[in-house]
This record gives structure tokens, sequence and C-alpha cells, in this order.
């Protein structure tokens, strides 16, 4: 009896399948699996750690100093190389001439030309547009004189800003809405009224023209090696005018 239920309750269990195979993913090491023995931190004095932090920052400031002192100077245009790679490559890269048809230089000539006609189209339209609305404006300002001349000389007051009128009186709203069109003068500008004697006095709207033409300056720092030194050669001529007059006095006493 207990074989039987022994059978029954391993035929409900599902079944493992077993393998001899390994994959990396089985295998889970830690940090500390693969580490190396800690080693012991020496102790350094605080000023030596000092002096080098100030040293660091000492070394920072003289690069940045250096880089304000220079600055981002541009090369000049002709002096710019480019890549001697595409020098090479330029042969290949040109593109050879294409000997167009007839009927290829045919096609493009009517398109050209049907191009020419609907642009003609175009902008005969929009005249005749225009036309026809200064047509109706004039004929409407012409209606209203004959009705009303005060509301004739109103309408044709040039009238630019649309802004809400917030004042009780009605004349004081129509004033502030309208204004007048300034254009380029023919005469020289004006100044409190005067006009301009020396154009010193007037001080344009936009500014002074600035010339902003870069200059490139280059700066060279030669090896003291190169440098002659004068105290040296001073020296040596000293030495030299000494020694004629040590044998000058010599050749005298003899």
């Amino acid at each position: 009896m207990l074989s039987l239920l022994s059978r029954l309750l391993l035929a409900q269990q599902p079944t493992v399948l077993r393998t001899s195979q390994l994959f990396p993913s089985m295998i889970h090491t830690t940090a500390v699996a693969h580490a190396e023995p800690l080693k012991k931190k020496k102790r350094i004095d605080p000023l030596i750690e000092q002096n080098r932090v100030r040293r660091r920052t000492r070394k920072i400031e003289k690069e940045i100093r250096r880089f304000n002192r220079q600055q981002r100077q541009l090369k000049p245009v002709a002096e710019l190389e480019g890549d001697r790679q595409l020098f090479k490559e330029l042969e290949l890269r040109r593109r050879q001439p294409v000997d167009l048809s007839e009927n290829e230089l045919d096609r493009r000539a009517v398109l050209l030309k049907q191009w020419g006609r609907y642009q003609t189209n175009v902008a005969r339209t929009e005249s005749q547009q225009f036309s026809r609305a200064l047509r109706a404006q004039q004929r409407a300002l012409d209606w209203l004189y004959l009705t009303s001349p005060e509301l004739h000389k109103a309408a044709i007051q040039p009238f630019y800003l649309s802004t809400t009128c917030t004042t009780e009186v009605e004349d004081d709203c129509v004033q502030s809405i309208l204004g007048r069109i300034q254009g380029p003068y023919y005469t020289a500008p004006r100044i409190h009224g005067g006009l301009v004697d020396c154009p010193e006095d007037y001080e344009p709207p936009d500014g002074e023209a600035v010339d902003t033409t870069p200059e490139f300056t280059y700066e060279f720092e030669l090896d003291r090696k190169l440098l002659a030194d004068p105290t040296k050669k001073k020296t040596v001529v000293k030495k030299q005018m000494d020694l004629k007059e040590d044998t000058a006095a010599s050749s005298d006493t003899n």
C-alpha cells in the first residue's frame, strides 16, 4: 500500500532534466571573491599635502593667465590648409560634364517658357486686383464726400494703429489712434529743431560704425640660449683690452 502511494506521488511531481553543461550565467561571484588584500594607507604630512594642492592651484592659475593674455587668435583664411586627402581625390570628386541631347534641351527651353508665362499671368492678376481695390476705395470716398465732407476728411487721415478707446471723450480717442508716417529725409537730420552743421553732433539711432576687421598678431618666444648675453661680451672685450695694455707696458719697459 505504501509503495503504491509513493509511486502516485512521484508520478504527480514534475520531471527535472539534469545536464552536465555549465553556462557562464550560472556562476555568480562577489566583489570580495576576486579582490586583492587592502594595502596599508600611508600617512602623509598635512603640510606636504597642502603644498601639493597649492602648487597645483598655482599651475592652473598660470595656465588661465596665459590663455587670457593670448586669447583666441583666428588664423587668416589665406593660410588655412584643407584636407590633403581631399586634394588628392580632387580629380575623382570632380563631376564630369553631361552631354545633353537635343530633346532634353528642347524640353528645358519649353519648360522655361511655360514658367515665364505662368509668372506673367500671376503678376497681371495681382496688378488687376490692386487696381480694382483702389478704384473701389476711390469710388467709396467720392460717395462719402458727397454724403458728409467731415467724415470724408476723417477717413483720409492716416490710420495705422489699432487700439481700443478707453477715454470718455471721443475726440481724444480719435486723436490718440491717428499717427504720422515718417520716411527717409531728403535733407540732413534735425536736432532740437535745427539742422546739423557737423556730423559729430549727430547721434545715430543705430549706434556708431565700429570696424570689426580682425587683426592677427603673432607672439614668438625665443630661447634665451639663442640671445646674445651683453655682459659676457663686455667682460671678454675688457679682458682683451687688459691683455693688450699689459703687453704694451711690458714692451715699453724692455
